[in-house]
């Protein structure tokens, strides 16, 4: 079991052929850490007769309540293979090379000092105790004396431009002797000072400059909050050392970029100033690098000021570390209700990327608890999300699956008839969408409609029109009752009502009651839980469309509403693109029938039915 593995605080790989000794051994190294009260392990490097000696180590639990002084390391994990050795509490451990190089500049420097390495001081080994280790980030990185970051070794080639960088003011850029923190002034010169001092002097130090802003640490995303809590940074490569604001001044004087340390500086100078909220941190970072999808997000806890008690459990699968992103955002009132679909967008490929596992398996892998089951029915609850919404009418017939029209003319025969019947006043246009829509189903190498929608009834619902003012929801109860009159006796038979119990298995036609005049959007696909009166509504962030399901209740004599699954209107199987959605749903036409009321809603979802909405989107981006 390596220490120091190319995950970073994941599930470890055995470094030795016999990995299960190796992880027996590590065991005994690190004894469990107490709870109560909370506390940590510390790393001491014991001094050496020559340089080159081995490194050996002892680690030591300390309670924080001890206020113990300490430094801590930040620095770059790397890729390759652990094949290097130190001894720890006398059991041989691999390491990378970057960190067998870091421990050795820090034994040359710092004999005596007591340090925090998450690769050491953290059994890697023990999800539970990485979870709360990662948990104490920011009381670690915020309680050290300084903060080490560690850029690497390999930088004696720029030896001969460091006593310049001194005649320039940046510090004490030297061969600093045990222990020695040089007073350096930490501040950060202005444009017009940087440039006064590049124009003065030789530019020798230049490519040093690039190479130090290049440096694959900066790419981390846990040294966002490595960076942005220390009380001090020292910034250390070769046999060198320089304070962060002498670091900067080098920077800036050679205007090599803004992103990188420049980004972090700029991230630690307004840290007060709201730029260290989590959702912003994770728009901000998004790029930045990890080995573990889930330190996307855990790697900014500490950081963000309104993610305290956020949940850390590295036992949770990601799609769990989402649902809990969204719904501690939800409960701070982090984003406002048009935000909560894109914000989710966000989280989503931060966690699982452009392409994740299919929707069924990654549910079917989250077993939900027996109470998270349980309908929910309070509109200020975390677990329910408000999106703003508009629906486009009302499924008044239901038609067979799409491989019945496929094997069965006649089938298509009597989808066409309701056509026919249903769109008298329009009949052209409803034609010209049905046959679109056939052709889709009927043609060789056309796209399999059949994964096109999803089943899936969130666990929230809401009283239509109980407590949020106008709209459709304020008459909602005597418009579902003027529906259900109209739908109880169909004309047509609508054929097999089977029930689909996979989320994408199956999808069925359906036939729509606008709720204004068009002359699109009369019909399309939905999941095959699709039943008659049931609304199709539309959100803006995504394209694909929201069954919602009004049940009657005679106890409260109200209705309420249910999502249920997803649809999507016959014209977008051909595509659209997301720009184009959002331009028609802002230009959603008023509805027919009721007097001053748009078809503007607002939709109560569920964690589950958003990341369903989310993975939706890879429909249409297939179609594109």
């Amino acid at each position: 079991m390596t220490a120091d593995s190319s995950h970073r605080r994941v599930d470890q790989e055995p470094a030795s052929s016999d990995g299960r000794d190796a992880a027996l051994t590590l065991q005994a190294v690190y004894e469990p850490l107490k709870t109560t009260p909370s506390s940590t392990r510390f790393l001491t490097i014991q001094p050496a007769n020559r340089p080159n000696d081995r490194i050996s180590c002892k680690i030591s639990e300390t309670p924080f309540g001890e206020l113990p002084a300490f430094k801590a390391l930040s620095y770059q994990w790397g890729n390759e293979a652990a094949t290097e050795c130190i001894v720890l509490n006398g059991v041989e451990c691999p390491v990378k090379q970057n960190l067998l190089d870091a421990l050795h500049y820090l034994r040359r420097k710092w004999p005596a000092e007591r340090f925090w390495i998450d690769a050491l001081c953290i059994n890697q080994a023990d999800n539970n105790e990485r979870s709360a280790q990662v948990r104490l980030m920011r009381t670690i990185f915020f309680r050290a004396s300084a903060v080490i970051v560690w850029l690497g070794k390999d930088y004696e080639k720029y030896a001969p431009e460091l006593p310049q960088l001194q005649r320039l003011g940046h510090g004490s850029m030297s061969k600093a002797t045990s222990g020695a923190e040089a007073a350096m002034p930490n501040t950060t010169p202005t444009e017009a000072e940087a440039t006064k001092a590049a124009n003065e002097d030789d530019v020798s130090s230049l490519p040093l400059a690039k190479d130090l802003y290049q440096n694959g640490y900066w790419n981390r995303v846990w040294i966002v909050q490595e960076v942005g809590l220390a009380a001090e940074l020292i910034v250390c490569f070769g046999d060198y050392a320089i304070n962060w604001g002498g670091f900067i001044h080098l920077l800036t004087m050679h205007h090599v970029g803004n992103e990188g340390p420049l980004k972090l500086h700029e991230q630690r100078r307004r840290r007060y100033e709201g730029s260290c909220k989590l959702i912003q941190l994770l728009h901000d970072y998004k790029d930045a690098q990890c080995h573990d999808p889930k330190d996307k997000v855990y790697g900014l806890i500490g950081l963000a000021a309104d993610a305290r008690f956020f949940p850390i459990d590295y036992n949770k699968s990601r799609f769990e570390i989402w649902r809990d992103v969204m719904e501690f955002a939800n409960q701070g009132k982090m984003l406002a209700n048009d935000e909560i679909i894109s914000t989710g967008s966000l989280v989503k490929y931060l966690l699982m990327g452009a392409g994740c596992e299919p929707l069924d398996q990654i549910l079917r892998s989250y077993a939900p608890a027996e109470e998270a089951a349980a309908l929910v029915n309070q509109p200020n609850s975390p677990k329910v999300f408000q999106v703003p919404a508009k629906a486009l009418g009302c499924v008044r017939y239901i038609g067979p699956p799409p491989n019945e029209i496929v094997n069965d003319p006649m089938k298509q025969e009597l989808w066409e008839a309701v056509v026919q019947a249903c769109n008298t006043d329009d009949a052209g246009s409803a034609h010209a969408e049905s046959d679109m829509l056939l052709r889709k189903m009927v043609m060789p190498g056309g796209p399999d409609l059949n994964g096109t929608c999803f089943t899936y009834s969130s666990v929230v619902q809401w009283s239509a029109g109980s407590h949020m003012g106008g709209g459709l929801e304020s008459y909602h109860g005597q418009a579902v009752e003027k529906w259900q009159a109209k739908i109880e006796a169909p004309q047509y038979s609508s054929g097999s009502e089977k029930v689909q119990e996979s989320l994408t298995e199956g999808v069925r036609l359906y036939q729509l009651d606008s709720f204004f005049r068009s002359k699109d959007w009369k019909m399309g696909v939905a999941s095959s839980q699709v039943r008659l009166g049931d609304l199709i509504c539309w959100v803006a962030s995504s394209r694909m469309a929201i069954i919602l399901r009004p049940q009657y209740n005679d106890r409260s004599n109200r209705w309420t509403l249910q999502a249920v699954g997803t649809a999507a209107v016959a014209k977008d199987l051909q595509g659209i693109s997301p720009e184009a959605h959002r331009r028609r749903y802002k230009n959603f036409p008023q509805s027919r029938g009721y007097s001053d009321t748009s078809a503007s809603l607002t939709v109560h979802l569920d964690a589950t039915f958003l990341f369903i909405l989310l993975e939706s989107e890879r429909i249409f981006k297939e179609l594109d």
